[in-house]
């Protein structure tokens, strides 16, 4: 650089005292610095990016995504609503599932463990035939109207009477409620029974609402259908067709819940007539979830962005076996021969692709009265084929088919028409021909199958499922008093010891004892052969993967997949923690 442009430089920063340079001054920098102070600077700024850019880095890294409110979920479901009222409902599982979110409850399932919603605290009795009941007391209606005891005792006194038909009333008939106060209440019971607590899982509805409506009136009102609740969500909206059916039913969070709040805004649920239209909805993604698709039909969606959740029900599949309607089959040895001749893990995994286990008793895994040691009849199919024999049954050289007398052994086996039930079906029938057994099968529609088949009693040996309570009481299922239509013993089971045995297990609250009592029964219908227990089959439950916060686990009921409904989102922002 020449003295005189140094020269210049000097006079001109003398008369710029500022200490900083402006922008456009730096366009001279070159001509101040030598090689070696270019070479540093060069590095500096290099150094200067790369540590700028680690930085940035670094700060989204600790940037974390957490929920916030917002967004629609809609589900489909195949069916139609009846009666959103936890008083009416039965066994239609699309009315349990949208009551569960509207209407409060004295205790709650999660994980099929049981925990108070409504209820403060409670004491039982020494002799285990009083139950003080405290409530809390900062819980209020959709209206606004505070909820009290009062609103419990209403709610049990409509179940106990019987003209408005409750299908809870067997549980409460001789439950005597009294009120002690606005927050506290007593329940005595004339014998100990061990579900009392367990059953207070129904909604309370709000007597200022429906104490007016009588019973004739009762299942007409506009509140079976725009309910007034106190749960997680209440009802914003029905959409219904030009016929006037119900197309889709809409609630919205419930700002004023007691519990957590919801963070999605609302929840849509899609009626569909059949899992075809169900799928069809899913692969357009007209719908974020579906609450059940059989197995085979989730193969279809690999591709598409959903989660398949298979979660464990305590249900069993068996096959109940009529001896009233085929002679055949009053012969115990032909439904040994049966038993012996089914293998479960073929239906494992060829029909559920390994997501079901094996059932031997009613006694499922997980719940009182589970045994993991006791086995019922095992897959041999060679000790079937020598009970026939050994009973005059012998082969026909050209069909195959066991025959004796000049008669077929012959049965028929019914089942629900779903793509599973068909492949079910089609190994049962499988199995059974090779020990010569010769097997009519008949698929039925889902909407049909409970008056054309349930109802009368109509079948050989039926391939249905059993949904237990939560503490394994399989009073309705196997006592010879729900033998007949409407009761659930599909297999029309009478063993008097059983029946004491079932009553003393609903008596006693002693865990050890009742096990032992149903370790008895369990025992007793083995020797007996009414029906042939086989798997529990995952409860397959399909969701978007854009509804995060759902969590796996094992439910009471289908509608227990909402229980942490308050964890589920779908909007998110960042966060630096």
């Amino acid at each position: 650089m020449d003295k005189f442009y140094k020269a210049n430089l000097k006079i001109v920063s003398e008369q710029n005292k500022e200490v900083l340079p402006k922008p456009k001054q730096f366009k001279y920098l070159s001509f101040l610095l030598d090689l070696r102070e270019k070479t540093i600077l060069k590095i500096l700024i290099i150094l200067l990016i790369i540590s700028s850019i680690f930085f940035i880095y670094k700060g989204f890294t600790l940037l974390n995504e957490i929920p916030v409110n917002g967004g629609i979920y809609t589900e489909g479901v195949i069916g139609r609503i009846q009666y959103l009222n936890p008083v009416l409902e039965s066994s239609n599982n699309i009315d349990i599932d949208i009551d569960s979110l509207i209407y409060p409850k004295l205790f709650r399932f999660n994980n099929r463990t049981l925990q108070n919603e409504l209820v403060d605290s409670y004491t039982i009795s020494d002799d285990k035939k009083t139950y003080d009941i405290k409530i809390k007391n900062n819980i209020y209606w959709d209206d606004g109207e505070n909820l009290t005891a009062d609103d419990i005792i209403f709610t049990l006194n409509l179940i106990e009477n019987s003209s408005f038909r409750s299908p809870l009333y067997p549980d409460f008939k001789n439950v005597k409620i009294e009120k002690i106060n606005d927050y506290e209440f007593k329940l005595e019971i004339e014998k100990p029974y061990s579900s009392l607590i367990s059953n207070l899982t129904f909604g309370i509805l709000p007597k200022h609402i429906w104490e007016d409506i009588n019973y004739i009136e009762f299942p007409l009102s506009e509140f079976n259908l725009k309910p007034i609740g106190a749960g997680p969500y209440k009802f914003k909206s029905i959409s219904k067709s030009k016929e006037g059916l119900i197309r889709s039913y809409t609630l919205q969070r419930n700002d004023n819940y007691f519990g957590k709040k919801p963070y999605i805004d609302e929840i849509t649920f899609k009626f569909v007539n059949d899992e075809d239209e169900l799928m069809a909805n899913l692969q357009e993604k007209k719908i974020d979830g579906a609450n059940y698709i059989s197995y085979n039909n989730t193969l279809s969606l690999k591709n598409k962005p959903y989660n398949f959740y298979h979660l464990y029900l305590p249900q069993y599949q068996a096959l109940f076996i009529n001896q009233n309607l085929n002679p055949l089959l009053k012969e115990k040895y032909i439904r040994e021969a049966i038993y012996y001749g089914i293998n479960k893990d073929e239906i494992i995994k060829n029909v559920y692709n390994g997501n079901a286990q094996k059932v031997e008793s009613p006694f499922l895994e997980g719940m009182p009265g589970f045994d993991p040691n006791f086995q019922n009849y095992q897959f041999n199919p060679q000790k079937a084929v020598e009970l026939l024999e050994t009973n005059g049954w012998k082969r026909n050289p050209e069909t195959q088919m066991m025959e004796k007398d000049g008669k077929q052994l012959s049965i028929s086996i019914t089942a629900v028409a779903n793509p599973d039930n068909e492949k079910y079906l089609s190994i049962l029938q499988k199995q059974l021909n090779d020990l010569g057994i010769n097997v009519d099968t008949e698929l039925i529609d889902g909407k049909l199958i409970k008056d054309d088949i349930i109802k009368p009693r109509n079948y050989d040996l039926l391939l249905y499922g059993e949904l237990l309570g939560n503490d394994s009481d399989i009073y309705a299922f196997w006592h010879s008093s729900q033998a007949d239509n409407p009761g659930l013993n599909l297999a029309q089971y009478k063993n008097s010891d059983v029946d004491k045995t079932i009553e003393q297990a609903r008596e006693t609250l002693d865990p050890e004892e009742k096990q032992k009592l149903y370790s008895t029964i369990a025992q007793k219908i083995k020797d007996d052969v009414p029906a042939i227990f086989l798997i529990n089959p995952s409860y397959t439950y399909t969701l978007s993967d854009k509804i995060k916060g759902f969590k796996s686990q094992n439910l009471i009921s289908p509608s227990d997949r909402f229980e942490n409904i308050s964890d589920w989102y779908i909007k998110t922002r960042k966060k630096i923690f």
